[in-house]
């Protein structure tokens, strides 16, 4: 029946999404896996470059989501300020100014550790 394809596909798309959160905490360094995370969300959200993203949780939940501390998310949203990829006007909103930069962050490009 149609309901239960819907449902087959719907399990299917939560495992594979699980089985990709998994690789994602195994194998990204800090700034790969938070770079990643404002790139899914501003996707998710149909947010371009320069309009205000508004994050869905805290700084904790960010963290515990990514598998980090939320000193090092602080840490490494700061410099992605500093190197001017994104600007933060305030604790619910990043705006990502350079989405090239992210994205190379995310892939593990630009890396300094």
């Amino acid at each position: 029946s149609d309901i239960r394809q819907e449902l087959i596909a719907h399990l299917r798309q939560g495992w594979w999404s699980a089985q990709a959160h998994l690789v994602m905490l195994g194998r990204q360094s800090a700034k790969e896996r938070v770079a990643a995370f404002l790139i899914s969300l501003a996707s998710h959200r149909g947010v371009e470059p320069g309009q205000s993203l508004e994050l869905p949780m805290g700084r904790q939940d960010i963290a515990d989501y990514l598998g980090l501390t939320i000193e090092t998310v602080c840490r490494t949203l700061t410099d992605f300020k500093t190197t001017r990829a994104i600007s933060i006007p305030d604790r619910h909103h990043v705006v990502i100014r350079d989405m090239e930069t992210l994205e190379a962050l995310a892939e593990g490009e630009d890396e300094e550790s």
